[in-house]
C-alpha cells in the first residue's frame, strides 16, 4: 500500500472510503480498509459476473445488482439491448458520487434511462421486494454467511428471480 497515492478520502455515514492511484494497478477503491475495486483488474471480475449469465440466457430484461456502487456491473449489463431495466441497490450514495467524479463510465450509466438507483440496505430491499428479476447480480454479500429473517439468502434471491432467472455471484 506504500505505492498508493490518495486521490480522495471520504467519511460517509456508513464507511471510510478511499480512492487511490497506483502506477500499475490504476485507481484502487478501498472501503473500510478493504480493497473493493482495482481499475486494471475490473474486467476480470465484472465481465464474468455479467456476461456469463447473458451467455446462458440472452433475453434478460430486468437486472438487480446488490451492491455494485462502482457501477461497473451496471455498465456491463446496460450493453445488452434486451435489458429494459437495471436496478442497483446500494446503501451508500457517497460511493456512487465518488465514482461519478473519477470514472468516465459512470456518466453513461447514471444517464441511461434504463438505470435506477435505490439507496437502501440490500437486505431491507430484499425483505420488501415483490418484483421478479431475470438476473440478480450479487456484488455485496457472502451468501454462505447471510440470512434474512432466518432464511438463507440463497432462497431469498431465488424467490426474487423470474422463471428461468439467474443469479450471478463471485465466490468469496
Amino acid at each position: 500500500l506504500d505505492e498508493l497515492i490518495v486521490i480522495e478520502e471520504i467519511k460517509s455515514q456508513f464507511h471510510n472510503i478511499l480512492l487511490c492511484e497506483h502506477q500499475k494497478l490504476g485507481k484502487v477503491l478501498i472501503i473500510d480498509k478493504e480493497i473493493m475495486h482495482v481499475e486494471n483488474y475490473e474486467a476480470f471480475y465484472h465481465e464474468p459476473l455479467v456476461h456469463l449469465p447473458f451467455a446462458i440466457n440472452p433475453k434478460i430484461n430486468s437486472v438487480l445488482i446488490l451492491g455494485g456502487g462502482s457501477l461497473f456491473a451496471a455498465k456491463e449489463a446496460l450493453k445488452y439491448n434486451t435489458v429494459d431495466e437495471v436496478v442497483l441497490c446500494d446503501h451508500d450514495k457517497e460511493v456512487l458520487r465518488l465514482i461519478a467524479r473519477h470514472y468516465s463510465h459512470s456518466q453513461s450509466v447514471l444517464n441511461d434511462k434504463r438505470f435506477c438507483y435505490v439507496e437502501q440496505d440490500a437486505l431491507h430491499f430484499l425483505h420488501n421486494n415483490k418484483r421478479k428479476f431475470d438476473l440478480i447480480i450479487n456484488d455485496c454479500f457472502d451468501l454462505s454467511e447471510v440470512y434474512l429473517d432466518g432464511v438463507c439468502l440463497y432462497d431469498v434471491l431465488d424467490d426474487a428471480l423470474s422463471e428461468g432467472g439467474l443469479c450471478s455471484d463471485m465466490i468469496y
